[in-house]
């Protein structure tokens, strides 16, 4: 690999590794600004990667290219919602910015000559950054404040998919490694899954449980070992067992976020649902051609559909997004943009069962790919720069040369 672009693969990786900071400068030390220190790096390192090669070699790949049409086709509705007096320009244009440069990011950082390896340090990378937010998470609603916690990500939905993909790598790491039960190696990845699981408790996010017990499900499932289950799952349930001879168990479900906000759905309507059947009403009032871009929340789309609405948890908010990735795109950038963007899922995976077909120890990247497509039907990550990593993530490892089983020592 040549000088440059080791240097530029190492500022990935601390763009990497800064994502669950997201938020740091505003917690931290109070600055609300736009201008974030991963935007810059993001920014900076699509700058480098066109500077040291020349133009015509740098190159990109189709499926990416569909998450563009999804922003260019995104316009049309927003043009026609702008010529009709019903664009806000704001919200327009800051999603237009962090689009802008998620999707720089995302297409110009495959020129560089990825290997398999780089990938898992790009997730080990990432994990370690969710568990130092895990922990913080954890410190907060412990010592500071009982409620839904974020740590230093943007807000908890944020946080809990974060912490969904980490827990997702870990676990599978912690199940299918190989050697002595009790070895460093896995004792660490146990220790790492069990807080990543706590987090997810203090974020409150009802929607990852869905995700998240089916990574459980498939990892334990796939290549079903009977023996090795119960092994694993018998370890797995120890630290739980050890975390509640120190902290009560009552206690810790009355107050933990999460269970709170399940019983709260009790004899009343998802707020989600009522986003959604709003949002459809809205879509339709545009005669299928899209609120446009960043619309749905507009506090005038929102008086006007969600206002009316009887569910309080949702009327009281001043504007909220619709809460699912998918419907984000459909009512908002519009038709087209939605077949673009389901056909770029469909060719990411597509692409991930080819490489497992040929290489099954890379079976981790599709667990981390169902994670994503389960949790974005409940939540709106769609321009989180997280989202966007385990896009960049699983797109390298999906149209990379194949690598063959015995080229890879998964145990190091």
């Amino acid at each position: 690999m040549k000088i440059a672009d080791r240097i530029i693969l190492n500022l990935f990786f601390l763009y990497v590794f800064m994502l669950p900071f997201e938020n740091i400068q505003e917690v931290a030390w109070g600055i609300d600004t736009p201008y974030r220190a991963y935007r810059i790096l993001a920014l900076f390192i699509g700058f480098l990667i066109i500077t040291t090669r020349k133009i015509r070699v740098i190159k990109f790949y189709k499926n990416d290219l569909k998450l563009l049409w999804v922003y260019l086709f995104g316009l049309l509705p927003s043009a026609i919602a702008w010529a009709d007096n019903r664009l806000l320009a704001e919200y327009f244009w800051l999603t237009s910015l962090q689009y802008f440069i998620v999707l720089w990011i995302l297409l110009l950082i495959k020129n560089l000559p990825f290997e398999i390896r780089h990938a898992y340090t790009c997730m080990n990378l990432y994990g370690i950054g969710v568990l130092i937010n895990c922990l913080f998470m954890i410190y907060n609603f412990i010592f500071t404040d009982i409620g839904r916690q974020s740590g230093w990500m943007d807000n908890a939905n944020f946080a809990a998919f974060a912490n969904n993909i980490a827990f997702a790598y870990f676990f599978y790491l912690f199940y299918i490694k190989e050697g002595s039960m009790l070895s460093i190696s896995r004792i660490l990845l146990l220790i790492a899954s069990f807080i990543t699981l706590i987090g997810l408790f203090v974020t409150g996010s009802r929607s990852s449980l869905i995700s998240l017990s089916m990574s459980i499900l498939i990892i334990i499932f796939y290549k079903a070992n009977f023996r090795k289950a119960l092994l694993n799952l018998a370890m797995m349930l120890f630290p739980v067992f050890i975390f509640f001879q120190f902290v009560d168990f009552n206690k810790f479900i009355t107050k933990a976020p999460l269970w709170d906000r399940l019983i709260s759905l009790n004899n009343s309507e998802d707020p989600r649902r009522v986003l959604w059947t709003q949002g459809l009403e809205a879509f339709k009032d545009t005669y299928f051609i899209g609120l446009g871009i960043e619309q749905f929340k507009n506090p005038e789309n929102y008086r006007k559909y969600v206002h009316k609405s009887e569910n309080v948890s949702a009327a009281n908010q001043d504007g909220l997004v619709l809460h699912n990735d998918y419907l984000t795109v459909l009512f908002e950038f519009g038709i087209l943009s939605f077949i673009m963007f389901i056909g770029f899922y469909y060719g990411l995976y597509n692409r991930l069962k080819i490489q497992i077909q040929i290489n099954p120890k890379l079976f981790v990247f599709l667990v981390c790919f169902i994670n994503m497509v389960l949790f974005s039907m409940f939540d709106s990550s769609f321009q989180s720069h997280s989202m966007w990593f385990v896009y960049i993530i699983l797109g390298i490892v999906a149209y990379m040369v194949p690598v063959p089983k015995q080229n890879l020592d998964f145990n190091k």
